[in-house]
């Protein structure tokens, strides 16, 4: 109908329904796909270049210029004291929390005193996407050269992919 109560809405008729299976158009602002992962492997390293956690997700973005948030929780341990551990976002090649002026996305986790076990969250943006397949991977690296622990011992860790329409 182009008038009245019911003017530019699709009315579907009670016991029919609606095939979008040829493409759907969400919204800006709707999540358009969710991802997630989850490992309980452990990522012990004393490299100062960012190396791979077992936090991993292939994806492939359903439509171009969406926008992918990247979130991942585990655990940091500096494994001794005066250490430090810095996580990190990777698209691919990219560090996409190095990109945006910072060193590692979620900053560096450093004790001082004594041995510090903690979480260490990870949120991550990649703007404007292609269509093409792209690897998202949680990375870490000890910032002194000392064995660290990025995955923290025998816990759960988590890594979730947001797919919001634009």
């Amino acid at each position: 109908p182009t008038s009245g109560s019911n003017a530019n809405k699709v009315i579907i008729p009670s016991g029919q329904t609606l095939d979008a299976s040829n493409g759907f158009v969400a919204p800006a602002g709707h999540v358009v796909n969710v991802v997630t992962t989850q490992s309980q492997g452990n990522t012990v390293t004393s490299s100062s270049f960012f190396v791979s956690t077992h936090l991993t997700i292939s994806y492939t973005p359903k439509k171009a210029g969406n926008t992918i948030i990247i979130q991942s929780n585990m655990g940091a341990d500096t494994n001794a004291d005066d250490r430090g551990i810095k996580h990190t976002v990777f698209r691919d090649s990219t560090d996409l929390g190095s990109s945006n002026g910072t060193d590692g996305s979620s900053g560096m986790i450093k004790s001082h005193a004594e041995r510090l076990f903690t979480n260490g969250n990870v949120i991550a943006v990649d703007e404007n996407v292609t269509s093409s397949a792209r690897t998202y991977v949680i990375k870490t690296r000890s910032t002194g050269g000392n064995s660290v622990e990025a995955d923290g011992t025998n816990s759960k860790k988590t890594m979730i992919i947001t797919e919001v329409a634009q």
